[in-house]
Protein backbone atom coordinates (compact mmCIF):
# COMPACT_ATOMS: atom_id res chain seq x y z
CA UNK A 1 0.00 0.00 0.00
CA UNK A 2 1.48 3.44 -0.65
CA UNK A 3 -0.19 6.18 1.57
CA UNK A 4 0.31 10.07 0.71
CA UNK A 5 0.96 11.57 4.02
CA UNK A 6 2.82 14.72 3.94
CA UNK A 7 1.00 16.70 1.38
CA UNK A 8 0.73 20.15 1.99
CA UNK A 9 -2.35 21.68 0.98
CA UNK A 10 -2.52 25.34 -0.59
CA UNK A 11 -5.55 27.81 -1.54
CA UNK A 12 -5.31 30.13 -4.39
CA UNK A 13 -8.17 31.68 -5.65
CA UNK A 14 -9.54 35.44 -6.78
CA UNK A 15 -12.50 38.04 -5.35
CA UNK A 16 -13.34 38.36 -9.23
CA UNK A 17 -14.55 42.01 -8.05
CA UNK A 18 -11.86 44.24 -9.25
CA UNK A 19 -14.26 47.52 -8.58
CA UNK A 20 -14.46 46.24 -4.81
CA UNK A 21 -10.38 45.97 -4.69
CA UNK A 22 -9.80 49.22 -6.36
CA UNK A 23 -12.49 50.91 -3.45
CA UNK A 24 -10.70 48.80 -1.02
CA UNK A 25 -7.53 50.23 -1.89
CA UNK A 26 -8.34 53.80 -2.10
CA UNK A 27 -10.09 53.75 1.11
CA UNK A 28 -7.37 51.75 2.82
CA UNK A 29 -4.68 54.75 1.40
CA UNK A 30 -6.62 57.58 2.35
CA UNK A 31 -8.07 56.33 6.11
CA UNK A 32 -4.04 54.35 7.49
CA UNK A 33 -1.52 56.56 8.73
CA UNK A 34 -0.31 53.50 10.73
CA UNK A 35 -1.40 50.45 9.24
CA UNK A 36 -2.99 48.20 11.61
CA UNK A 37 -0.54 45.34 11.20
CA UNK A 38 -0.18 42.05 13.44
CA UNK A 39 2.92 44.56 15.37
CA UNK A 40 -0.39 46.90 16.01
CA UNK A 41 -2.39 43.39 16.94
CA UNK A 42 -5.81 45.46 15.69
CA UNK A 43 -8.14 42.58 13.51
CA UNK A 44 -9.62 44.54 10.93
CA UNK A 45 -12.48 42.11 11.13
CA UNK A 46 -13.67 43.05 14.83
CA UNK A 47 -16.98 45.14 15.48
CA UNK A 48 -16.92 48.57 15.00
CA UNK A 49 -14.67 48.96 12.30
CA UNK A 50 -15.28 50.31 8.88
CA UNK A 51 -17.96 48.15 6.45
CA UNK A 52 -15.39 48.46 3.50
CA UNK A 53 -14.17 45.33 4.78
CA UNK A 54 -17.64 43.83 5.11
CA UNK A 55 -17.41 41.88 1.37
CA UNK A 56 -13.37 41.14 2.24
CA UNK A 57 -14.46 39.47 5.59
CA UNK A 58 -17.44 37.53 3.92
CA UNK A 59 -14.84 36.13 0.90
CA UNK A 60 -11.70 35.39 3.67
CA UNK A 61 -14.72 33.47 5.99
CA UNK A 62 -15.97 31.50 3.38
CA UNK A 63 -12.36 30.59 1.56
CA UNK A 64 -11.43 29.82 5.25
CA UNK A 65 -14.52 27.30 5.85
CA UNK A 66 -14.05 25.70 2.67
CA UNK A 67 -10.16 25.16 3.17
CA UNK A 68 -10.29 24.03 6.96
CA UNK A 69 -12.90 21.59 6.21
CA UNK A 70 -10.52 20.02 3.53
CA UNK A 71 -7.83 19.90 5.91
CA UNK A 72 -9.28 18.82 9.18
CA UNK A 73 -12.92 18.00 7.95
CA UNK A 74 -14.62 20.54 10.20
CA UNK A 75 -14.79 24.09 9.86
CA UNK A 76 -16.11 24.80 13.55
CA UNK A 77 -14.96 27.28 16.29
CA UNK A 78 -12.19 28.82 13.80
CA UNK A 79 -11.81 32.79 14.32
CA UNK A 80 -9.79 34.92 11.74
CA UNK A 81 -7.28 37.92 12.67
CA UNK A 82 -7.21 39.92 9.87
CA UNK A 83 -4.64 43.22 9.36
CA UNK A 84 -3.63 45.53 6.62
CA UNK A 85 -0.47 46.55 5.84
CA UNK A 86 2.22 47.97 3.13
CA UNK A 87 5.65 46.48 3.21
CA UNK A 88 7.65 45.66 0.05
CA UNK A 89 9.13 42.01 2.15
CA UNK A 90 9.28 39.63 4.50
CA UNK A 91 12.09 37.60 5.96
CA UNK A 92 11.55 33.66 5.82
CA UNK A 93 8.81 33.04 9.08
CA UNK A 94 6.02 30.95 9.71
CA UNK A 95 2.81 31.69 11.87
CA UNK A 96 3.42 29.64 15.29
CA UNK A 97 0.11 29.04 16.89
CA UNK A 98 -2.65 29.30 14.26
CA UNK A 99 -3.86 26.73 11.88
CA UNK A 100 -4.55 28.26 8.42
CA UNK A 101 -2.47 31.48 7.41
CA UNK A 102 -3.25 33.61 4.40
CA UNK A 103 -2.86 36.32 2.29
CA UNK A 104 -5.56 38.73 0.48
CA UNK A 105 -3.57 40.80 -2.15
CA UNK A 106 -5.26 44.49 -2.39
CA UNK A 107 -2.41 45.91 -4.40
CA UNK A 108 0.94 43.83 -5.68
CA UNK A 109 3.02 46.01 -7.88
CA UNK A 110 6.06 43.16 -7.92
CA UNK A 111 7.21 40.87 -5.25
CA UNK A 112 6.28 37.09 -4.82
CA UNK A 113 5.42 34.70 -2.20
CA UNK A 114 7.63 32.33 -1.77
CA UNK A 115 6.20 29.18 0.65
CA UNK A 116 8.76 26.08 1.67
CA UNK A 117 8.47 22.53 1.82
CA UNK A 118 7.36 22.66 5.21
CA UNK A 119 9.69 18.84 6.23
CA UNK A 120 12.77 21.29 5.80
CA UNK A 121 15.57 18.59 5.46
CA UNK A 122 13.72 15.99 3.65
CA UNK A 123 15.71 16.73 0.84
CA UNK A 124 19.17 15.99 2.31
CA UNK A 125 20.77 12.52 0.63
CA UNK A 126 18.49 12.86 -2.42
CA UNK A 127 20.57 12.93 -5.75
CA UNK A 128 20.02 15.84 -8.03
CA UNK A 129 17.83 14.61 -10.43
CA UNK A 130 15.76 14.03 -6.72
CA UNK A 131 15.40 17.63 -5.85
CA UNK A 132 12.35 19.14 -8.35
CA UNK A 133 10.17 16.91 -5.40
CA UNK A 134 11.15 19.31 -3.04
CA UNK A 135 11.51 22.80 -5.00
CA UNK A 136 9.97 25.71 -3.49
CA UNK A 137 6.41 26.96 -4.57
CA UNK A 138 6.51 30.80 -6.07
CA UNK A 139 3.10 32.31 -6.34
CA UNK A 140 3.04 36.01 -8.31
CA UNK A 141 0.05 37.08 -6.88
CA UNK A 142 -2.30 39.93 -8.32
CA UNK A 143 -4.81 42.23 -7.05
CA UNK A 144 -7.62 40.44 -5.81
CA UNK A 145 -6.08 37.15 -5.65
CA UNK A 146 -6.45 35.10 -1.93
CA UNK A 147 -3.73 32.50 -0.62
CA UNK A 148 -4.06 30.07 2.21
CA UNK A 149 -2.02 27.23 3.29
CA UNK A 150 -1.48 25.42 6.98
CA UNK A 151 0.18 28.11 9.12
CA UNK A 152 3.12 25.78 9.69
CA UNK A 153 4.36 26.29 5.84
CA UNK A 154 7.17 28.39 6.08
CA UNK A 155 7.38 31.43 4.26
CA UNK A 156 8.67 34.86 2.33
CA UNK A 157 8.07 37.47 -0.17
CA UNK A 158 11.19 38.92 -1.77
CA UNK A 159 11.09 41.56 -4.04
CA UNK A 160 14.34 43.69 -5.62
CA UNK A 161 12.12 46.81 -5.83
CA UNK A 162 11.12 48.70 -2.59
CA UNK A 163 7.57 49.89 -3.53
CA UNK A 164 4.57 49.23 -1.26
CA UNK A 165 2.57 46.21 -1.77
CA UNK A 166 -0.94 46.51 0.22
CA UNK A 167 -2.07 43.01 1.38
CA UNK A 168 -4.71 41.61 4.21
CA UNK A 169 -2.60 39.12 6.07
CA UNK A 170 -4.41 37.20 8.16
CA UNK A 171 -4.40 33.94 10.89
CA UNK A 172 -7.13 31.32 11.89
CA UNK A 173 -7.30 30.37 15.39
CA UNK A 174 -9.36 26.98 16.64
CA UNK A 175 -11.64 28.47 19.32
CA UNK A 176 -10.57 30.35 22.29
CA UNK A 177 -6.33 30.61 20.99
CA UNK A 178 -7.26 34.19 19.50
CA UNK A 179 -5.46 36.97 21.30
Amino acid sequence: MIEDRWATHILQDNIADEDYVLELLNWMLTHYDEWPSNRSDINVFDEGFDPIYQKAKTYITEQVKLFSRTLFDTDQNLRIKCHATNHSSINLHQHNGAVISGVFYINIPHGKLRLLDPRLNASRGYPSNFQKYFQSIEIEPKAGDLVMFPSFVWHEVYSEIPQQRILMPFDVYVDKDVN
